[in-house]
């Protein structure tokens, strides 16, 4: 029979290096005959250097359900405004011409700012490079908030149980409160809030500083967050085998007792 697997990850920020040590993971299991599908919930890009490239190839990879996290949020509105402001005449050729113009987009779009605040620069400057395009920002838009895997929900912030009957997008996407609430179907998967910043009641099993995947909530939350852009640590979590896959950059941070 074919032997497939569901993978999970979240939360690259930009980190090029961890993502395709996760893409040569994936395509290992595929020379061995293995089907590949994986879930990405969300931010992609900021932060560090290369979202804009991670975010294209998550959106062009058939294997990929990506799912629209806070980073992506911002930046949908902070390109909108960006290409507003364009009349089509400028000469994107230098860094400085870019860096002029994205300053000017500064001063008017409370969006670019945000964005920018939360380390967007350089996405933000690969997609000028790109020629800014519509296609791009398109697919963003239509990304979807959450998704249903088997007795799974994954989403990128979580949220709490009356917030998704209600379809709380905005909650989907940002919420950082739900923590002390038990999923009340099946089992919740996010990322957003990185573990070390749960609030330790809720970490009462774990008494050090962990940059590994936390489950919580009475085991039907899964925090998938482990700051990569600042460890150089990311997990996947094999929904088949309930397995998480470290991949581990130069110089990562260990966990303290």
């Amino acid at each position: 029979g074919i032997v497939m697997s569901k993978n999970v990850f979240c939360d690259l920020n930009g980190n090029l290096k961890l993502f395709n040590l996760i893409m040569k993971f994936f395509e290992e299991k595929e020379q061995a005959g293995e089907t590949v599908e994986y879930y990405f919930l969300g931010d992609a890009c900021d932060r560090m250097n290369d979202g804009y490239e991670i975010m294209k190839s998550l959106i062009a990879d058939e294997r990929c359900i990506y799912i629209k996290g806070n980073h992506e949020d911002m930046l949908i509105n902070a390109l909108i405004d960006l290409k507003a402001l364009s009349t089509g005449e400028e000469d994107f050729t230098t860094d400085d011409n870019i860096r002029n113009y994205i300053m000017k987009a500064y001063y008017v779009s409370e969006y670019v700012q945000l964005s920018i605040a939360n380390g967007s620069y350089a996405t933000l400057e690969a997609w000028i490079k790109d020629g800014m395009p519509r296609k791009f920002v398109q697919a963003l838009l239509v990304l979807p908030n959450y998704c249903k895997v088997d007795n799974y929900t994954l989403m990128h912030a979580g949220c709490d149980n009356f917030q998704f009957e209600h379809n709380d997008i905005h909650a989907m996407i940002w919420n950082r409160n739900h923590f002390y609430d038990d999923w009340e179907k099946g089992i919740l998967i996010h990322g957003h809030t990185p573990v070390s910043y749960l609030p330790a009641s809720v970490k009462h099993n774990v008494h050090h500083i962990t940059w590994s995947p936390i489950v919580y909530a009475n085991n039907t939350k899964i925090c998938m967050d482990t700051a990569c852009f600042h460890t150089n640590r990311i997990f996947v979590l094999n929904l088949d085998t309930n397995e998480f896959i470290p991949f581990v950059g130069e110089n990562a941070m260990e966990e303290t007792l």
